[in-house]
């Protein structure tokens, strides 16, 4: 794990490593990590067993994470009867802004997991921008029809992706009600 923990690191030698170990308070501010790399051995002997991966995934996991809590949270779903969907009157269309669209490999896993197609307007920074037009349309000198978000590109959803998806969505809504407790008390030593 330390070989590991130090590629991932950009190769920082050991005593860079432990020095900054030391550093951090006990109880890693909260963070526990499972030390199941490829399963586990004795006593445990689960071969399945998967807490973090190979160098690339601790990078690669928010790319579904994030997706993962917009389907969850934004997009209509049954285990999160508070989302919405398109069949709401006030949604037409889903604009994807900040800086996360600049990246092809993110905004097609966000397509891929929400199965929505996303608009990519040319004017990116989002908040700030529509809060503009809301402060222009409110104070009367733009008409309430006005739209700013020029499109560039469309990102649409592969649906072969989408089923593979759909079965880590279903994963991650197992996780969090299963492990609750524990990150709540993990969260107390954040605190």
């Amino acid at each position: 794990m330390t070989n590991w923990l130090r590629d991932l690191m950009g190769g920082l030698d050991f005593d860079t490593l432990k020095a900054e170990a030391a550093e951090v308070p006990l109880g890693a501010e909260g963070l526990l990590v499972p030390p199941y790399l490829a399963g586990e051995r004795t006593p445990v002997f689960d071969p399945d067993a998967r807490g973090l991966g190979r160098r690339a995934h601790p990078a690669a996991q928010p790319r579904t994470s994030v997706p993962c809590g917009v389907r969850g949270h934004c997009v209509r779903d049954p285990a999160h009867p508070r989302s919405f969907d398109e069949s709401a009157p006030y949604v037409t269309r889903t604009l994807a802004v900040g800086g996360g669209v600049n990246s092809p490999l993110w905004t097609s896993i966000v397509s891929d997991v929400t199965g929505r197609t996303q608009l990519i307007p040319r004017e990116t920074i989002g908040a700030c921008y529509g809060g503009a037009l809301l402060a222009a349309i409110g104070v009367g000198p733009m008409d309430p029809k006005t739209d700013w978000a020029m499109i560039d590109h469309k990102v649409e959803p592969d649906r072969a992706r989408r089923t593979r998806y759909d079965e880590l969505y279903r994963l991650r809504l197992e996780i969090y009600p299963a492990t609750r407790e524990q990150m709540h008390r993990l969260g107390a030593w954040a605190k």
